[in-house]
Order: C-alpha cells, then structure tokens, then sequence
C-alpha cells in the first residue's frame, strides 16, 4: 500500500515525520534568502531572494501542519503561541536594524547585513508556522466538536 503512494504524501500523512524536513528546509531558505539579499541587484540574486519569500508560506504551513498535530492533542500550546511572539519580535527586531546597519564594503559588514535578512526570514517563518499550528490545532479541534454536537443532536 505504501508503495502506492508518492513520497510527499507519505511524509504529509505523518505529521510527526514532517516537522525536521520543514524545519530544515525554512534553515535552508533563510541562508539562501540572507545570502541572496547580500547581492540584491538586477538579475538572479533578485529572483532567488523573491522565490524564497512565495516559498515561505509553503515550507510554513507544512512545519505548522506537523506542529498541529501535537497543539490539537494538548501538547505544544505554548510553545507555538511563543513561537508566533518570539517571531514577530525578531522579525521587527531584525527590520529595526537592518534599516539602521549600513552595509559597507567590509567583509564583516557584509556578513551581518545577510544574517540580519536571514534572521528576519527565519523570523517570519517560524511565527507563521506557529500561527498556522494554533490555527489548525485548535480549530480543527472546535470544528470535530462542533460536527459531534450536530451528530448528537440528530441533524
């Protein structure tokens, strides 16, 4: 029967297996985005920092997805609702400086200037993957009750 299937959909079918790979692709997509920005100008640099800001939320949703599995059991509550703060006060954190940081022509500079961009990425990934994981969570929980209490009462 496994073999039937694709590998995306077993890895999506198993929320526990799927949270290290999104994980590790949002890491991956932050490197690239902070490298990428470094050497923002005309042409490719410019179109792989934008293709890793639409991948987002993609890469976001499916780390939320794993994430759900476990806030819909009880587990994990706070840690994505921290997650979601953590991320947006690094992401503001990250614009603040990135708008003050003047990137020179030092190789130091330079490196910070692109750890900031990464971080903001990162940033953002990780407090949308826990709001989707509050989201799904949670709600997925409030609508099987509420499909319950219909069934209960006999439609």
């Amino acid at each position: 029967m496994d073999e039937e299937r694709g590998i995306l959909a077993r890895l999506l079918g198993d929320p526990v297996r799927v949270r290290r790979p999104a994980s590790l692709a949002g890491f991956a997509l932050a490197v690239v985005s902070g490298a990428s920005y470094q050497l923002l100008g005309d042409g490719w640099p410019a179109l792989l920092y934008g293709l890793t800001w639409l991948a987002m939320p993609l890469g976001a949703g499916v780390l939320g997805y794993g994430q759900a599995f476990f806030v819909g059991h009880g587990v994990g509550v706070r840690r994505a609702l921290l997650e979601v703060i953590l991320g947006l006060l690094g992401a503001l954190l990250a614009c603040v400086v990135l708008s003050v940081v003047d990137a020179g022509d030092g190789l130091a500079s330079k490196l910070v200037v692109a750890g900031l961009a990464g971080l903001l990425y990162l940033a953002v990934y990780r407090g949308l993957a826990g709001g989707v994981a509050l989201g799904l969570g949670r709600g997925l929980d409030y609508a099987g009750r509420r499909i319950q209490e219909l069934d209960d009462e006999g439609w």
